[in-house]
């Protein structure tokens, strides 16, 4: 009798604690001003938007674009390592006189899959895009932007049609801030896209044709090296975008401790000061975005192991009814300032034997 309890008693704990408490759906108003087009920021621990601003109208993303370029390429190659590929004269041409940027990348280099992702998204190479899209398709840019496109709608984006896989502008090649989150977190999964966007200086290896050289990221927030004026230590990646048409945008995230944000801007200014002084705002909105998630928020523990939350009744058992409580504490991402007295808790007890 008594085993038969315990397993009654089990399987309503089980459930309860896989039950467990939501974060939250809801939005937070900001008591500073963001300008930017779209903005979202994420709560990556618990999947909670903290803040969204025209988070699903259509956007043009730059640069942002190899984000999914990345993907395609660690999805369909096995070894990355030890895949070689050769730059191609058609490659290089492609790009000539698009202005966009470049990993400076030769006709005739061989390179490896992963020194090309490194170059994809350090110095954010329209080349080394160029280059890897005609690796996967056997020189055919289009058959690889449909596999960016069919990617994306596997990823539930809703808003976003690829064009190419660099970024340069095109009024056919667009997607929202909501979208870019799904493809970033996906990106996220692989630990070495983790490394590769958290790299503020790489060393490209000497090739065939040129000697070893160095390249910086793009994303000032992780570097002095070009301008130590957005320098914020708690970044780590992800990818800058620019366009004149897309504005600055921007995905970063942080982890401080127990959290761990991820931050979309685009749309952002280029703002030429009355000195002659240029601000790229993109990462002062990002720095502003990522501190109100770290300093706004906490995780608080709202049913604690230890105190009872129901009396269940029992059958065929040698007492009436048992005493129920979560197996173990149950935490929430909640505002700082929160108060306690209006927190309203929800749960579910379902299971159980007779």
């Amino acid at each position: 009798m008594k085993k038969k309890l315990f397993s009654c008693l089990a399987a309503i704990l089980l459930l309860f604690t896989i039950f467990s408490l939501p974060a939250g759906a809801a939005t937070y108003t900001i008591d500073f001003e963001l300008n930017c087009s779209s903005v979202e920021l994420v709560n990556l621990d618990t999947n909670t938007i903290v803040y969204s601003k025209n988070a699903d109208e259509k956007r043009y993303p730059a640069s942002l674009t190899k984000i999914m370029v990345y993907i395609i390429v660690i999805e369909n190659v096995s070894d990355p390592d030890g895949t070689t590929t050769t730059v191609s004269k058609e490659a290089i041409e492609e790009l000539q006189g698009t202005g966009g940027s470049s990993s400076g990348l030769k006709a005739g280099d061989k390179l490896t899959i992963t020194q090309l992702l490194n170059c994809l998204m350090v110095p954010s190479g329209n080349d080394a895009a160029i280059v890897l899209a005609d690796f996967l398709c056997d020189g055919s840019t289009s058959a690889f932007v449909e596999k960016m496109n069919e990617k994306a709608q596997a990823l539930g984006c809703t808003g976003t049609h690829f064009a190419n896989p660099d970024g340069l502008h095109d009024d056919d090649h667009y997607t929202t801030a909501r979208d870019l989150r799904r493809i970033t977190e996906a990106a996220l999964q692989n630990e070495t896209f983790r490394t590769i966007v958290s790299t503020a200086v790489y060393e490209v290896p000497a090739t065939n044709l040129s000697d070893k050289r160095i390249v910086h990221t793009t994303n000032y927030l992780m570097s002095t090296a070009i301008n130590p004026d957005y320098y914020y230590e708690k970044a780590k990646g992800v990818k800058t975008g620019y366009t004149s048409k897309a504005g600055r945008c921007l995905i970063s995230t942080v982890k401080q401790g127990d959290v761990y944000y991820l931050s979309i801007v685009t749309g952002c200014k280029t703002i030429v000061n009355d000195d002659g002084s240029v601000v790229y705002d993109s990462f002062v909105q990002t720095k502003k975005l990522l501190e109100y998630g770290l300093t706004s928020f906490s995780f608080a523990t709202v049913i604690s192991q230890l105190v009872p939350v129901a009396q269940v009744k029992v059958k065929n058992a040698n007492v009436d009814s048992v005493v129920v409580a979560p197996a173990q504490d149950v935490t929430a991402l909640l505002p700082a300032d929160y108060d306690e007295s209006q927190l309203q808790l929800s749960y579910a007890l379902t299971g159980g034997a007779d």
